[in-house]
């Protein structure tokens, strides 16, 4: 079951939301005791995170946040980042939190299909291609939300050549 979107299904004032929430726990509890697989779609807020209660994740097996990317252009296909922000059970081994890029693309034949890479190459061929072009170092840390320090060894690499950037394992 496919539910779009949280605060329709249970609209309340500030001081009783989170009771409120608790009936909605409830119903969620014995759909998937039936069997029924929920999916909820939630609504970021101006900051970027879940407007309400913080208690609608407690009983959630996996939360992803979806961004689109600072760099996407309106004329270009479906491209959007992917971050695993809560993940439980067996699958939850670490290479499956890490962020990731899905975009929209075509195959050898043509046909409409989905491309995944590692949010984390992405963005560090992002910053190396910024600070080619002559973009300062903090601007790029703004752009990419790299660290200074992972800016600053991609600006190495560039200066020194690729040996420079990869003495650090991380």
């Amino acid at each position: 079951m496919i539910l779009d979107n949280i605060s329709s299904l249970s609209p309340s004032s500030d001081e009783q939301e989170t009771e409120e929430w608790a009936l909605m726990e409830d119903w969620f509890g014995d759909l998937c005791w039936r069997g029924i697989t929920v999916l909820f779609v939630h609504h970021a807020g101006k900051g970027g995170d879940q407007r309400g209660t913080s208690k609608r994740e407690d009983l959630l097996q996996s939360v992803l946040k979806l961004h689109v990317p600072s760099d996407h252009r309106m004329d270009e296909p479906l491209r959007v980042e992917m971050h695993l922000t809560k993940l439980r059970g067996k699958c939850a081994k670490p290479i499956y939190g890490q962020p990731f890029e899905l975009r929209l693309g075509m195959d050898e034949h043509g046909a409409p299909a989905w491309q995944i890479q590692q949010l984390r190459d992405l963005l560090r061929e992002r910053a190396r291609q910024m600070l080619s072009d002559g973009m300062r170092a903090a601007d790029v840390v703004l752009e990419t939300g790299l660290s200074r320090w992972v800016v600053a060894r991609i600006a190495r690499g560039l200066k020194f050549g690729p040996s420079a950037e990869s003495q650090d394992p991380s």
